[in-house]
């Protein structure tokens, strides 16, 4: 009688490789009184799906079970850092996935027309949160002249502004790896502050192309992954 599982056909490279596997999850069948297709889903779980019980684990059983993507999870990353952080948090352990969105958003630009179902532009919104980040890297400058992270935002603050000016009129062209580069220079000051998140969030949203790939799929798992390993699997 056919069975109603799915199946897939295996093809070992050689038998050389067919005699030392199956001889290898022969034992563990027998030591854990299972057998080998249950050993084999096990290990290639183990091996390609996160089970951190965490950021990794929940973000890429998302993806592959179709109901997300890489955007999806990035953003999603944003906006709940964005509900944790405020004006005097540290910076937190996010700074690898803004490395990662803006290695992502190379070549990327603001689309200033995008609509919600609602008839919303998230445009505004994003001038009105990096409206604030601009007003961040200002009171840094005024509240510790001389310091290395105020030289920082000193000089980072007008190309702020400029972005902002930009979001505000409309313009077209604006590049998305600027608002991350701002952020990732200036993270001492910025990477625990919640309107960073916010403004990444809409930024990663109203990119006008995100990578949907094989490599930004593993590329966005090592990334989390390495986070949930830093915080000890949360």
């Amino acid at each position: 009688m056919p069975t109603l599982k799915p199946k897939r056909t295996f093809v070992y490279s050689s038998d050389d490789t067919r005699r030392a596997l199956e001889a290898a999850l022969a034992d563990r069948c027998e030591v854990n009184r299972t057998n080998m297709s249950q050993e084999i889903e096990g290990i290639l779980i183990d091996a390609l799906v996160p089970h951190d019980g965490g950021l990794a684990e929940r973000a890429m059983t998302r993806i592959y079970y179709g109901q997300t993507g890489v955007r999806d999870e990035v953003a999603g990353a944003f906006s709940d850092a964005a509900a944790v952080y405020d004006w005097d948090s540290d910076t937190s352990d996010l700074r690898p996935l803004v490395e990662l969105a803006a290695q992502q958003s190379l070549g990327a630009l603001i689309d200033a027309s995008k609509e919600e179902a609602d008839g919303s532009q998230p445009v505004y919104h994003l001038a009105t949160c990096w409206a604030s980040v601009c007003s961040r890297l200002h009171h840094v400058c005024e509240s510790d002249p001389g310091s290395r992270e105020a030289l920082s935002a000193a000089i980072d603050e007008g190309v702020a502004r400029d972005l902002a000016r930009a979001l505000k009129n409309g313009n077209r062209g604006i590049e998305v790896r600027a608002f991350f580069d701002i952020a990732l220079r200036n993270w001492s000051v910025l990477g625990g502050f919640t309107y960073t998140y916010r403004s990444l969030m809409d930024v990663v949203d109203l990119a006008d192309e995100w990578p949907e790939t094989a490599r930004s799929r593993e590329d966005l798992k090592a990334c989390l992954w390495s986070i949930s390993d830093a915080r000890g699997g949360e």
